[in-house]
């Protein structure tokens, strides 16, 4: 397994020093909508980063939408395009598609549109995603945050409705938690899991507690050999990243 934090760039070294194998960072701060020459300095930082970038989240601008009447669908082809040639170039290798506010269905939108919608949207990624080795994990939002995808198992129906190898899925303990989400689908969807979100109540873990012992087993009894981030809030980035990187190697000392 690789562990990792989810932080901005500027805390790259504060991740590097928590013992962390690798750092998840933020799409947009790519600034995907400007051209090349513009972030050539910005891109050399990544570059430069004394932890590798391997995996990638806050994917779209609150601005750009998927869903409903108004989608800018070449726009966002051209911003996928370049958001993921750049993520190759850094050396990621997953991209959280989350983007509750984007996928947001209207009340006054079909529903089933809007899955169609997704759908074209996950495709349209897969496909600048696949070209740069890079993977698209579907994450399932917790219903106070979003209204389409909310459990692992819509994320997978998803998935297989794209029929890409480059769109698999993420298990997120704070989603499923907030949902009431069995953690037993971890290991009933273990096939198509591909990167996993964990925190303690937006905290790093210190220690294990029932629900956190709760879906370490059952990343456990699946088998996953994968990347877990740690998603915590940025003021316990530095305060508890090294105890959080140390509990998760404690926990899967012998997987």
């Amino acid at each position: 397994m690789r562990f990792g934090i989810c932080a901005p760039i500027e805390y790259a070294s504060i991740v590097h020093e928590a013992g962390a194998d690798y750092m998840e960072c933020r799409v947009t701060d790519l600034q995907p909508l400007s051209p090349d020459h513009e972030v050539r300095d910005l891109l050399q930082v990544y570059k430069d980063s004394p932890i590798p970038i391997e995996a990638f989240n806050i994917l779209l601008p609150s601005s750009m939408k998927l869903v409903g009447n108004d989608v800018n669908w070449d726009e966002i082809d051209r911003y996928l395009s370049t958001a993921m040639d750049r993520i190759g170039i850094i050396g990621g290798k997953t991209v959280v598609f989350g983007c509750g506010g984007g996928r947001m269905c209207p009340d006054s939108f079909s529903k089933s549109d809007a899955e169609e919608q997704i759908i074209a949207f996950l495709r349209m990624i897969g496909g600048h995603a696949q070209r740069n080795g890079v993977t698209v994990v579907i994450e399932a939002l917790s219903r106070t945050i979003s209204n389409t995808i909310n459990s692992l198992t819509e994320a997978v129906l998803t998935a297989e409705e794209t029929a890409m190898n480059a769109v698999q899925i993420l298990a997120d303990l704070y989603h499923m938690r907030k949902d009431g989400e069995d953690f037993n689908h971890i290991v009933r969807y273990k096939d198509r899991i591909r990167h996993i979100h964990l925190s303690d109540q937006s905290m790093a873990p210190r220690t294990g507690n029932e629900v956190l012992n709760r879906f370490t087993d059952s990343i456990k009894r699946s088998g996953y050999d994968g990347r877990i981030s740690i998603e915590c809030k940025l003021s316990d980035v530095e305060s508890g990243g090294k105890a959080g990187i140390s509990f998760l190697r404690n926990t899967f000392a012998n997987d």
